[in-house]
């Protein structure tokens, strides 16, 4: 059936060019050129309006199913929803941002070899840059909970000075980077150093997701400086509410 509409357009393509083509080859040479530039621009409008209709669609159509990840917390829930979408939609610009999507739910999930195969499919080198910090943001948050330390240092040296341009705005995003620099000084055993990265996102707008990786980066720097009675506190505050399986799994083999 696609085959099917993609031979009409072709077709209706080729009428149109041919009919454009006859009207500018009896016109001036002047009116002609006239007319096609009027016509390459307008077709250009037509191709940059209908490419942000499409966007506009997809952005509703990934953003349905998110009550799953950050309400419910149900990661395997929201990943199956979003294979779904993935299985619908075309475009490898469409595709990489549902995939986006999924590697977040995996990786919230436990399911991180998952999720880093994800994001492998996925062209992050020509993705907008803020797609781009997120695809590191859930590969580093995949390293640190699975314990590849190595791989989560080498994302942070290459990368620094890309998350350098988002560690101070007021955007969600910056919560994402200031977790990665406090998995960064984790991994090198600088717990204090970690504690003051993550001391810097009290008071900021911190999704609950996003709060279990915090309070768990938290339990780590505990753990690490021998703070029995803080790590036990918040152990115990953590267990009073609902995680994200990664966390809630992580928890209980404490």
């Amino acid at each position: 059936m696609k085959n099917k509409k993609s031979m009409l357009y072709v077709l209706g393509a080729c009428l149109v060019v041919g009919i454009i083509y006859a009207v500018a080859s009896i016109l001036p040479e002047a009116q002609a050129k006239l007319l096609l530039i009027g016509i390459a621009v307008t077709m250009l409008i037509i191709w940059m309006v209908a490419k942000m209709v499409r966007m506009s669609k997809l952005s509703k159509t990934v953003s349905g199913p998110t009550h799953l990840l950050y309400e419910e917390k149900e990661p395997v829930l929201y990943v199956e929803e979003m294979q779904e979408i993935l299985n619908k939609v075309s475009g490898k610009q469409q595709k990489d941002l549902v995939r986006i999507n999924i590697a977040a739910g995996q990786v919230y999930a436990g399911q991180y070899e998952q999720a880093l195969e994800t994001l492998e499919v996925i062209s992050v080198a020509g993705q907008p840059e803020v797609n781009r910090v997120l695809c590191y943001a859930y590969e580093t948050m995949a390293d640190f909970l699975s314990g590849q330390y190595n791989a989560l240092k080498s994302v942070m040296d290459e990368q620094r000075k890309l998350l350098k341009k988002y560690d101070s705005t007021t955007s969600g995003l910056t919560n994402n980077v200031l977790l990665m620099y406090a998995f960064e000084l984790i991994v090198k055993g600088e717990y204090t150093e970690a504690l003051e990265r993550l001391d810097s996102l009290k008071g900021r707008k911190v999704s609950s997701i996003l709060q279990d990786m915090v309070d768990f980066s938290y339990l780590e720097c505990y753990r690490n400086l021998k703070k029995v009675e803080e790590r036990k506190q918040l152990l115990e505050q953590m267990k009073e509410r609902t995680l994200v399986p990664a966390i809630k799994n992580k928890i209980s083999e404490a």
